[in-house]
């Protein structure tokens, strides 16, 4: 990241005269997006995306569509107008020392991904258990995204009813200036196996969303966890974790003052909403990579 955040690395060299000239013409843009795509370290992932670019002058199709999709919405950004993929692709060729620069990176992060073979289960394919992804990547590859539609997500919680699928959004590291004291949830490890969610104030047991993510085996979902261990870093956010699959253990209710288990202590509790939150337990796929709450 040291190095990408100067810029391509073709530019570093030809600035240094010892590589040929820069053939880029949306290369600031592109530095940037390189330097997003950084990150990619599920080997499944990169072998794909290193098929994709072998044939620079061949971008438009490939076997692998939502990984390339993936892909070009990391590299383009959120502005990309009216835009489509297609577009995307063929204005990609035109920078053959970006697709070179980007090459170099993801046969880097091959080299040096402590990444085993992870298995992809086909309830969420294309992504991996314990690969990195950027919310930008794994909305897409959730269906819920396309690179010209992308409806706004803010919560940390997604409902795809047609997949069946429930991804909760998990941040470990919460500060007062990044969230409000309505989303300083309780989200942390219990154990190597054990996960600790807390619910939006709002989801009671009786609701509709709360009867699903207590059901969810019954009517046929599948819980989704993606974790990160803060929210900001360069180019605005940290890449998630998937954690895979989980399962719910247990659950309960309590009603807490919110001023003492979730809002920062200079909350007046005297004006502290009294809600009930549900507190759940999720069981992990083995060797989750988290640390235990200390």
């Amino acid at each position: 990241d040291e190095l990408l955040k100067r810029g391509l690395w073709s530019r570093l060299l030809a600035d240094s005269r010892i590589g040929q000239a820069v053939e880029a013409p949306d290369e600031d843009r592109l530095a940037k997006g390189v330097r997003r795509a950084s990150h990619i370290n599920c080997p499944r992932q990169i072998r794909a995306l290193l098929d994709y670019l072998s044939t620079p002058d061949k971008l438009v199709s490939h076997r692998d569509p939502t990984i390339v999709e993936m892909l070009h919405t990391a590299l383009w950004g959120p502005k990309v107008g009216d835009w489509t993929l297609d577009q995307a692709k063929r204005q990609l060729v035109d920078n053959p020392s970006v697709v070179r620069d980007l090459r170099s990176v993801l046969e880097y992060r091959l080299n040096h991904s402590l990444q085993s073979k992870i298995p992809v289960s086909w309830q969420f394919e294309p992504l991996s258990i314990h690969a990195s992804y950027t919310r930008d990547e794994i909305l897409v590859a959730l269906g819920h995204w396309s690179f010209e539609r992308r409806p706004s997500q803010r919560e940390g919680v997604l409902h795809l009813k047609e997949r069946k699928l429930d991804a909760f959004f998990v941040t470990l590291q919460k500060s007062e200036d990044e969230y409000s004291p309505t989303t300083m949830y309780e989200d942390y490890l219990v154990s190597h196996d054990l996960f600790h969610w807390q619910t939006q104030s709002n989801t009671s047991e009786q609701s509709s969303t709360g009867q699903r993510y207590l059901r969810h085996e019954e009517m046929g979902y599948t819980p989704l966890l993606f974790v990160r261990e803060t929210k900001n870093l360069w180019l605005g956010r940290l890449p998630c974790r998937v954690r895979g699959a989980v399962v719910d253990r247990s659950f309960k209710h309590r009603t807490n003052n919110q001023a003492t288990q979730s809002i920062p202590t200079t909350h007046n509790p005297s004006t502290a909403k009294r809600t009930t939150e549900q507190v759940r337990l999720f069981v992990l796929p083995r060797n989750v990579g988290l640390r235990t709450r200390r």
